[in-house]
């Protein structure tokens, strides 16, 4: 794999994060499920 490919997937996988907390956040979610997204976002 060329590593523009992991950094596109990576790249795509924050943005999934992204989207999941602020879907978390608009319907209330827990704040474990929050903390837990903001954790692997920092990673």
């Amino acid at each position: 794999m060329e590593m523009k490919e992991i950094r596109n997937d990576f790249l795509e996988s924050r943005k999934v994060f992204r989207d999941l907390l602020n879907f978390f956040e608009k319907e209330g979610g827990n704040s474990k499920e929050i903390h837990y997204i903001n954790f692997r976002l920092r990673r």
